[in-house]
């Protein structure tokens, strides 16, 4: 089942909608990025980010969790 647009957060640009759709397609072989990550990344959304400045570690994460265990241990018994 492909992601519609009106689905979408309004927020979402057409190409995150694209790219997420070519990422669930239902057969394997026609999934964004069988032939490799190249594919991903020059897919038309990804097109202004900067993956050498990922690999150098230079974005800074939007959310950053706070120190201490990794999980809510209350929903569990």
């Amino acid at each position: 089942m492909l992601l519609k647009k009106a689905d979408a957060p309004e927020t979402w640009q057409l190409e995150a909608v694209d790219f997420i759709n070519k990422l669930i397609a239902r057969r394997p072989d026609c999934r964004l990025g069988i032939n490799g990550a190249a594919e991903l990344k020059t897919h038309v959304w990804l097109k202004e980010f900067d993956f050498k400045k990922l690999l150098k570690n230079e974005y800074k994460p939007l959310f950053v969790p706070s120190r201490g265990e990794n999980y809510d241990k209350s929903s569990f018994l």
